[in-house]
């Protein structure tokens, strides 16, 4: 059920939808301006994801890969691979929300084939889709492919963003999780104390920015310590983390990354609760949390 609209966006909403109804117009006279209304399109549906209207988003993505699919089929003046790569993903997005994960997949991953068709799969598209089938195959219990979707992504971010970055730490956070599920729990903190390194040159003292992702590492490493019997630097972490006693499990919030430009989309699939926050490229992804 779509949630109450705020009026910030349902202007917004209203204003793309204006935008969208000129843009049909004027696509079916001249085929030259079929990327304004698929580009259109892509905007309305992800306010419409914003508001949790999946079923409004839904038809708007359809129309986008419809129209997109057409031109290909008619040989008429097609999109550009880029716009037509991140519909599917946003797609993918849009089913991973609506937990239609069979749905999820296939447009995860038919994004990915556009990506790698048109050259651009080394891309935040590439990568951060890649991370959220990672999270699929998680789920699924398909771990040797999950772990190699994050491999992908993490490799990917690494090139693209640098290797001290939210994104690198991100999936490196959610590959540490997959091998503690998998009870690699030495690898997993390797893994874990890669992204803690990363996240404590991005913490910011003076605003508290990255305290939260902080917290996160803490209590991953925390969980794997205590695994492992090192009970005294697991007590350490959780406090570092704000929590005086040691818990049985150890989780931390579902992070959604959502852009609102090219060139990627991802999504979450982990059960804990989810909070949106804000995106610091464009890219989507999700960050998967500790269960034992």
């Amino acid at each position: 059920m779509a949630e109450p609209l705020d009026s910030s966006l349902r202007n917004q909403i209203a204003s793309v939808t204006r935008a969208v109804e000129y843009a049909r117009r004027v696509a079916n006279l001249d085929e030259g301006k079929l990327e304004l209304l698929v580009d259109h399109l892509h905007t309305l549906a992800e306010l419409r994801v914003q508001s949790q209207d999946f079923p409004r988003a839904e038809s708007l993505l359809r129309e986008a890969m419809f129209r997109i699919e057409d031109a290909n089929a008619n040989h008429r003046l097609k999109p550009r691979p880029i716009l037509a790569a991140n519909v599917a993903s946003s797609l993918g997005y849009l089913y991973d929300r609506w937990e239609k994960e069979d749905q999820a997949r296939k447009w995860y991953e038919k994004s990915l084939a556009m990506a790698t068709v048109g050259g651009f799969f080394q891309s935040d598209l590439g990568a951060s889709v890649s991370n959220n089938l990672g999270m699929l195959d998680k789920k699924s219990g398909a771990l040797p492919a999950a772990e190699q979707h994050y491999q992908r992504s993490v490799e990917a971010f690494r090139t693209l963003k640098g290797n001290e970055s939210t994104e690198v730490a991100a999936v490196l956070n959610n590959l540490g999780v997959l091998q503690y599920s998998q009870e690699k729990f030495t690898e997993a903190l390797a893994t874990h104390q890669q992204a803690l390194a990363i996240r404590q040159t991005l913490f910011n003292p003076a605003t508290n920015e990255g305290y939260q992702d902080l917290c996160q590492t803490w209590r991953n490493l925390a969980a794997v310590h205590k695994t492992l019997g090192n009970t005294e630097q697991a007590s350490l972490l959780l406090r570092q983390a704000g929590l005086a006693d040691e818990p049985t499990e150890a989780t931390t919030p579902t992070w959604v990354i959502k852009p609102s430009a090219l060139p990627g989309t991802v999504s979450s699939t982990a059960s804990a609760p989810q909070r949106e926050v804000p995106r610091p490229s464009a890219s989507q992804f999700s960050v998967d949390v500790h269960q034992k």
